[in-house]
């Protein structure tokens, strides 16, 4: 090899590293720029965690790591993150909402509006008007013990039990309709198989979506339009509301509202809703 020949490649290799020194420099995370929603989180030590990127390669940088930097935290949650090239990060930051307070098997557990466990040790940070989250079994015979269980509760995941699919059936409606304020317990039912779900509204109405596993999500949303929009501020203060599918060859969704007439001694039946064929 002549020496004209090492030359060049000698200065094509300090080419090389020139170029990736500087793509390394001008791709270092200079800022990390933070949306907050935050209500009850020290915002100044929030931000602490999130400048621990600060001096990283945006090229490189693992979104996951960035997604996960309040692993330790339940409440917090990175739910989008931006890489701004060159060297800016822009994340957004929320906390989760206690919603729900459910007991099981002698521990009570905090979760928000998805099922994320925030606590195990049932004591609200956030709120002391949580939703009372019941899993119970065959309406009517408390003789009966079996029921929905706990599986797993690990901080800062989904909660997961042994009938999962109804478990977030029923999150599901409730999240679709976003009355958390309106409600005051929602019960899980199962009716021999067959899943039914109460939502008890602070007003003294329960709204039952009967058979949750058969299309359970419209006729929640259903029945709630209706007692929205449809039942009085009168009925809205007594008895059952419940959606289901009529079985006559052709099913129709009807929504029905059981109340107490003004001198309790007879019972209403008042249909609310029924499906147009």
């Amino acid at each position: 090899m002549n020496v004209k020949r090492l030359s060049v490649i000698l200065i094509a290799i300090t080419f090389c590293i020139v170029v990736l020194i500087s793509l390394v420099e001008l791709f270092s995370i200079k800022k990390v720029e933070a949306e907050f929603f935050v209500v009850n989180e020290d915002v100044e030590s929030v931000q602490k965690i999130l400048d621990n990127n600060v001096g990283k390669n945006l090229l490189f940088i693992n979104v996951k790591d960035v997604e996960n930097a309040f692993s330790t935290n339940p409440y917090l949650q990175v739910y989008s993150v931006e890489k701004q090239y060159p060297n800016v990060l822009k994340l957004s930051v929320r906390e989760r909402r206690e919603v729900y307070k459910l007991t099981d098997n002698g521990t009570t557990y905090i979760l928000d509006e998805d099922g994320y466990v925030l606590n195990d040790n049932g004591i609200s940070k956030q709120s002391a008007s949580l939703i009372d989250l019941s899993f119970i079994t065959f309406r009517n015979n408390p003789n009966l013990t079996a029921k929905i269980s706990v599986e797993s509760a690990v901080l800062g995941s989904k909660i997961q039990t042994d009938n999962d699919n109804i478990v977030y059936k029923t999150l599901a409606i409730a999240k679709n309709i976003g009355l958390f304020d309106c409600i005051k317990a929602i019960v899980v039912e199962d009716c021999a198989g067959e899943y039914d779900v109460s939502f008890e509204t602070n007003t003294g109405v329960k709204i039952y979506v009967v058979d949750l596993a058969v299309d359970g999500e419209r006729k929640g949303q259903v029945a709630f339009n209706v007692y929205n929009t449809t039942a009085t501020d009168y009925q809205k203060r007594f008895g059952n509301i419940e959606a289901f599918y009529l079985k006559d060859g052709q099913d129709k969704l009807k929504v029905i509202h059981t109340y107490d007439s003004i001198d309790k001694d007879n019972r209403v039946d008042d249909t609310l809703y029924e499906e147009q064929t």
